[in-house]
C-alpha cells in the first residue's frame, strides 16, 4: 500500500468530486447501475450502515459499505459493494479497507457480516477466505422488486 493511502469511514464532509470517484468504482463491479449521486451518497452513511474508503492524494481509490441491520437473531451486516480502482490493486488496500470495516462492525457488536461475490474474483475469494469468511451451506435466492403485479395476495 502507497504511503499516502489513507484508510477511513467516509463521512458527509465527502465532495461532489469523490462522489464520481466512487461512482466509478461501483461501475468497475456493476457497470448496469445509474451514476452515484450525492443523496445516494448521503443515504448510504446513514447509521447504522458503514462507509469505508482509501484515498491517495485526496482520490478516492477505493470504496467498501456494510449495510447494518437487526434480525431476530441479532444485529447482523452485509457487505453490498467493495471496489479498490485498477491501478491500485495488489497493494493491500482492498484487505486494510475489508480489516477496518470488520473491525468497526465488530465494535457495533454485529454478531456475524455476510457477502457475495462473484466466482470469477478470484482475489476476492481469496481476500474473503483469508479474513475467516466461509461459504454458507445454504441456498441463496433473489428476486428483483421491479414488478410486483405478480405477487398473490
Amino acid at each position: 500500500m502507497k504511503k499516502t493511502t489513507i484508510i477511513r469511514r467516509l463521512d458527509y464532509s465527502f465532495t461532489s468530486e469523490m462522489v464520481s470517484e466512487i461512482s466509478g468504482l461501483i461501475k468497475q463491479i456493476s457497470p448496469s447501475v445509474p451514476d452515484l449521486d450525492k443523496r445516494t451518497l448521503e443515504r448510504c452513511l446513514t447509521p447504522p450502515s458503514v462507509v469505508i474508503s482509501a484515498t491517495d492524494n485526496n482520490k478516492v481509490v477505493g470504496i467498501i459499505m456494510a449495510v447494518v441491520y437487526w434480525s431476530l437473531s441479532g444485529l447482523k451486516a452485509r457487505i453490498e459493494d467493495f471496489s479498490v480502482s485498477a491501478e491500485y490493486r495488489r497493494q493491500g488496500i482492498g484487505e486494510s479497507m475489508l480489516y477496518e470495516l470488520l473491525k468497526t462492525l465488530y465494535a457495533k457488536g454485529t454478531k456475524e457480516v455476510s457477502l457475495s461475490c462473484n466466482p470469477t474474483r478470484h482475489a476476492a475469494t481469496i481476500l474473503y477466505k483469508k479474513a475467516g469468511f466461509r461459504k454458507p451451506h445454504t441456498n441463496i435466492y433473489y428476486r428483483k422488486t421491479e414488478k410486483n403485479n405478480d405477487i398473490k395476495t
